[in-house]
């Protein structure tokens, strides 16, 4: 543990706040989506997401980061919707919401992991084989944007940040091991599928995990406790240690 003194998450990250991007911040509903411009933004990424919104309430409320994407496979498009109309934080209110082609989506990526995936889906792992991408504008005080995916997570992981030398990695993503929430593979576990994504193609500046778990290797809590998702887990403010003393 950080022998330096822990603040309240939002404190921390309310630092590093910014103004939303142009797009963002000139978008009416109606425009043409830029799934480039969204991936230029501070994005979270969030696999398995479900309908905790708990990256928002941290990122989104302190605006340090403005673009979200959620991630499941446990729904189809219609529950995806009533989630994001219904599940956004109180100083949010939705103003946009669109289905998206899924040819945006990089339909000709390459598999790191490939050979899991088919066997996965042979077995019929993931509940809902029929992908989809939701896109939302939320505003507050200020503007957020949200994707949600209809995509196994580390596929969609894949697809967005692991493309060519001129991938991105995300600025922050949150892990956790749902046990009995469907996830066919460990998330949060060092050497999970996407932890050795964000080795080899660049790790998120933020980790979200659990209080008192191993999460992924050398980061380190910078926060103190906070609480979310259906449980109301104890989680933390992780930082890549590389970072911890800048």
């Amino acid at each position: 543990m950080n022998k330096t003194k822990l603040r309240p998450p939002f404190e921390m990250l309310s630092r590093k706040s910014k103004k939303p991007p142009k797009w963002l911040s000139e978008y009416h509903p109606g425009d043409r989506f830029s799934l480039r411009n969204f991936m230029q933004s501070r994005v979270v990424f969030y696999p398995g997401a479900g309908s905790d919104f708990h990256p928002i309430k941290l990122f989104g409320s302190s605006c340090a980061a403005h673009g979200f994407i959620l991630v499941d496979y446990g729904f189809d498009a219609e529950q995806a919707e009533g989630i994001l109309s219904t599940c956004t934080p109180s100083e949010f209110s939705l103003i946009h919401l669109e289905r998206l082609s899924l040819d945006l989506f990089n339909p000709t990526w390459e598999r790191h992991f490939d050979l899991e995936l088919r066997e996965e889906e042979s077995r019929g792992s993931f509940s809902n084989p029929d992908r989809f991408a939701l896109f939302a504008v939320l505003e507050g005080h200020t503007r957020i944007a949200v994707l949600y995916l209809g995509f196994e997570a580390v596929e969609a992981y894949d697809r967005l940040f692991c493309q060519g030398s001129s991938a991105k990695p995300p600025y922050g993503i949150l892990v956790q091991n749902h046990g009995m929430g469907g996830d066919w593979c460990q998330l949060a576990d060092p050497d999970s599928h996407i932890a050795q994504l964000a080795e080899k193609f660049g790790r998120p500046r933020w980790l979200i995990g659990q209080d008192n778990y191993e999460n992924w290797r050398d980061y380190e809590p910078v926060s103190d406790i906070t609480h979310g998702g259906m449980h109301s887990v104890a989680r933390r403010l992780f930082l890549d240690k590389k970072l911890v003393s800048q």
